[in-house]
């Protein structure tokens, strides 16, 4: 088996978050999220830019309505996992 997996063994997809079997990922990673959005909304804007200029703005109001739409899904996500593990009658 590879190294790299042998961590992963006991993890246990979405009761256990991944960097409590990995060490060296901390609840920190999550803030990539920022300069991923940014980058793809500037990207993304850069492309459908008519002219090229004036990207700025527009970029950073993408981001946002990005980083909204997903805490959107994200809470949505998490009322209907608890919701749904209210329902279950399986121990986990």
């Amino acid at each position: 088996m590879p190294a790299f997996a042998v961590p992963l063994i006991g993890w246990i997809p979405l009761i256990n978050p991944l960097y409590s079997q990995v060490p060296h990922l901390t609840p920190w990673w999550i803030l990539l999220i920022f300069p991923l959005v940014l980058l793809i909304s500037l990207v993304y804007k850069t492309v459908r830019s008519p002219e090229g200029q004036n990207i700025l703005l527009p970029t950073i109001w993408f981001s946002i309505r990005i980083l909204f739409y997903m805490a959107i899904i994200s809470i949505a996500l998490q009322v209907l996992y608890h919701v749904v593990t209210r329902l279950s009658t399986t121990p986990l």
